[in-house]
């Protein structure tokens, strides 16, 4: 690490050494835990408990600021990462969000099922573990396919050595 902080120095690249993170197979990275062993990636205790405080903050307020809506949303969406399930009990901040239009600082009341929505992100977040499989490289197949169109000419469609356009 510290020749990366020394050529780092040189190049005038800003470098945060407390941001340094010995290389290995386990390493913590956006937030994340990334097993490069087993091939999993999990969000970090430390994130799970900030962002189930942040959700029992929410709760003690019956209105909220766009501001708020927006940090809440915010860490909830990364943690869609490893819990794609989770997109679904976003909708209602996502259209809480668009209450705001007319007076972003003034706190609005929230739609009647975000509660719903955040218990069920709170018992996700308890649980011990939150992770999913890092994917392996996807083997790439040519196709030979191209196609190409244009609202005013048409289109063109070539695969291999034969063509077609309309």
């Amino acid at each position: 690490m510290a020749d990366i902080d020394v050529l780092s120095d040189k190049l005038g690249i800003p470098w945060k050494k407390a941001k340094d993170i010995p290389f290995g197979t386990t390493v913590p990275f956006i937030s994340f835990q990334w097993d490069l062993t087993v091939c999993m990636v999990s969000i970090a205790e430390s994130k799970k408990e900030k962002y189930h405080l942040a959700i029992q903050e929410w709760e003690s307020k019956l209105k909220h600021t766009l501001d708020k809506v927006q940090k809440l949303y915010g860490k909830l969406l990364h943690a869609c990462h490893i819990v794609p399930s989770g997109r679904a009990y976003l909708t209602n901040l996502e259209a809480f969000m668009g209450q705001f239009h007319h007076c972003p600082f003034c706190p609005h009341s929230p739609p009647c099922r975000t509660a719903s929505d955040l218990q069920w992100w709170k018992a996700k977040l308890t649980q011990p573990i939150l992770a999913r499989p890092i994917p392996s490289p996807t083997p790439i197949l040519d196709a030979d396919a191209y196609l190409d169109a244009s609202s005013e000419t048409g289109i063109g469609i070539m695969i291999s050595n034969k063509w077609r356009a309309w």
